[in-house]
């Protein structure tokens, strides 16, 4: 009875944290209801991406110490897939939630430009003025200046394939992607009703696959590989993945539908993303069948995983899922994700040059403990800064956004 009553209680206490996300909010309130284990899935997610891009092992793979390090950060990019997924979630739950009100575009368009411009143009700022002018941040200037206008304008993604762009910006590709998401979805969401909606998010899933494999008809394999990594049309299925969630959270009975099969598109997912790592013998993102058949596979699982942080199931393995993700630590780590994606890259570049000696040579084991240890000094100093970042640049531009809130959510309409 203790057990039973022990068990209860910890289910309540996570399900508090996962507030009903079709129930009516209260009214005019400037930011939407955060969900506590989305924010853990976001700190996940950040850290894989951090994981991935500082713990490249440099010189031979000399121990299996070393070959275990390697296999273990090198699928850290699946990271941004779970961002997509995140992305497509929450701005298509915004979406739904003030459409048909007053205003509708110009609050959506205002407090993502407050959310997003800010840090991202500081640090483009930083590359393209700063840096070339600092004694120690030389790593980080600018060797192309043409490339400047695809940064400025968010269309970085769109030139990587074709040739050299900043080297300290290469992983903004994927903020150019959200960007472009950001644009187009609100049009959508408005003239679509929600079952057409949800239509049209099944639809990308399969149109993006079809659209990378085609670059492969089209580009050599080199640019086909990059170009289906990068383009947005090749990577809006996780973004419509999570926009899915989005649409069936609004509705208890498809979201009941949705839970039943949660599970088995997360097995099914997972032993297939275990079976293309057994068969190319690791998760390189620019080989065939990881970023085409990979890719769709990967953008499932993203979306099960945020399906999961919504359930309301009582299940065991859902209840320590959302207590995992529901984490105070991982949930801060999430908080500042943006910031953090946004500072690693640079941060690397700077460090790196100093320690790439050491990371190549010595003993097995002392090459392994330093990078470890250089991959947690990066994740460390890159919280660090974006705390720097929240408050100095952030925060102050966060607060305007009270002067663009969210309308009250009406009740959700039929699914029809």
């Amino acid at each position: 009875m203790a057990n039973s009553r022990a068990a209860a209680v910890a289910v309540g206490a996570v399900q508090s944290a996962v507030p009903d996300v079709s129930r009516t909010a209260e009214v005019n309130r400037s930011e939407p209801i955060r969900i506590a284990p989305l924010d853990g899935l976001r700190g996940v997610a950040i850290l894989l991406v951090l994981l991935h891009n500082s713990g490249t092992v440099s010189g031979a793979l000399s121990s299996i110490g070393l070959k275990l390090w390697a296999a273990l950060v090198a699928p850290g990019w699946v990271g941004v897939q779970l961002f997509f997924a995140l992305s497509g979630f929450l701005i298509t739950r915004i979406l739904l939630e003030s459409k048909g009100t007053d205003g509708y575009f110009r609050r959506f368009y205002m407090r993502r430009i407050l959310r997003i411009f800010p840090l991202y143009y500081a640090a483009l700022a930083i590359v393209f003025f700063v840096a070339p002018h600092v004694r120690g941040l030389e790593a980080l200037a600018e060797r192309y200046p043409r490339s400047a206008l695809w940064y400025w304008s968010y269309l970085a993604n769109w030139a990587l394939p074709f040739g050299s762009l900043a080297p300290s910006l290469g992983h903004v590709w994927s903020l150019a992607v959200e960007e472009q998401f950001y644009i187009v979805w609100p049009a959508v969401v408005l003239v679509l009703r929600e079952r057409s909606l949800a239509a049209l998010c099944i639809s990308m899933v399969l149109a993006a696959l079809v659209v990378r494999v085609a670059l492969f008809r089209i580009y050599e394999p080199i640019t086909a590989s990059s170009a289906a990594y990068n383009f947005t049309i090749a990577r809006c299925d996780a973004l419509a993945m999570g926009a899915l969630v989005a649409v069936l959270a609004r509705h208890p009975r498809a979201m009941a539908i949705a839970l039943r099969w949660t599970y088995r598109v997360a097995v099914a997912s997972a032993l297939a993303i275990a079976a293309i790592f057994v068969m190319q013998r690791g998760f390189h993102p620019l080989e065939f069948p990881i970023v085409t058949v990979g890719q769709t596979v990967l953008a499932m699982l993203s979306g099960a995983l945020v399906l999961l942080c919504l359930s309301p199931s009582a299940r065991a393995a859902t209840v320590c899922w959302q207590r995992a993700m529901s984490a105070s630590w991982l949930r801060s780590v999430g908080k500042y994700s943006y910031a953090m994606y946004v500072v690693h890259l640079p941060l690397s570049r700077v460090l790196r040059p100093h320690v790439e000696g050491a990371l190549a040579s010595g003993g097995s084991m002392m090459r392994l403990g330093e990078h470890v240890a250089y991959a947690f000094v990066i994740i460390v100093l890159s919280y660090a800064l974006a705390l720097v970042s929240w408050h100095l640049i952030e925060q102050p531009f966060l607060n305007l956004r009270r002067l663009f809130t969210v309308p009250a959510e009406r009740e959700a309409p039929a699914l029809a």
